[in-house]
């Protein structure tokens, strides 16, 4: 008996047999396999040639690289706009506020 097996009648023999229903695929406990070598892979199969993984390659860091300039001019750029917008605080002098006065102006 594996020890998946055998974990499986010690969860049924306390009653414990639903604490790991959520584990079954299709109603069956999974059974592991070990994977295969990566050096018994076929890599010439796999139906791409070199030219196309190169140009895929290619357009996903042209495309990336446009975004990430794309991202870095709006934030440059709203952080212009920002400048535009801030008020001058010393302006206001020193007026003091308190809840109470806070709450009847606003």
């Amino acid at each position: 008996m594996d020890i998946n097996g055998c974990k499986r009648c010690m969860l049924r023999c306390q009653n414990r047999g639903d604490t790991i229903s959520h584990k079954y695929m299709a109603g069956k406990w999974p059974e592991v396999q070990a994977a295969p070598d990566p050096s018994l892979i076929n890599w010439q199969n796999l139906g791409k040639g070199k030219i196309e993984r190169c140009g895929r390659s290619t357009m996903t860091n042209i495309l990336a690289l446009i975004l990430l300039s794309i991202g870095f001019f709006t934030i440059t750029y709203l952080l212009a706009v920002k400048e535009q917008y801030n008020s001058n605080t010393a302006q206001c002098g020193s007026r003091e506020v308190t809840p109470a006065n806070a709450f009847l102006e606003y």
